[in-house]
């Protein structure tokens, strides 16, 4: 190979990868990863909404205002009904399978909108 090929292979090798880098990074659509988050006081009944920018850090179950760790991320079922994150239902039948407050249904895990 000649010497001006190489050398103009040399540089606009890199170029055009820094480039193409660049044009994926800018024209990619979103990830598909969720920029608003819900939770649910299940003894309250307060839902809080929260987005990725927040300063607030929720270590789930996050407390209540009364300290008490009540507070868990919602998600929707196929019916478009709330419900607690399957991930957390164990948790949440430790912590509240007899409390009589809880305005959550066990069997479906669904927030009721008044007591059991």
């Amino acid at each position: 190979m000649k010497k001006p090929v190489k050398i103009a292979l040399l540089i606009l090798g890199p170029l055009a990868l820094v480039m193409g880098g660049a044009y994926v990074l800018l024209n990619r659509t979103q990830s598909g990863v969720a920029s608003q988050f819900t939770y649910f006081d299940v003894v309250t009944g307060e839902r809080f909404n929260a987005s990725r920018t927040d300063r607030r850090v929720w270590v789930v179950p996050a407390p209540n205002a009364d300290g008490e760790r009540s507070i868990y991320p919602l998600t929707r079922d196929d019916e478009g009904q709330w419900i607690i994150q399957p991930h957390y239902h164990s948790n949440l039948l430790e912590s509240f399978a007899e409390d009589e407050r809880l305005l959550v249904d066990l069997d479906t895990f669904r927030v009721l909108t008044r007591r059991r």
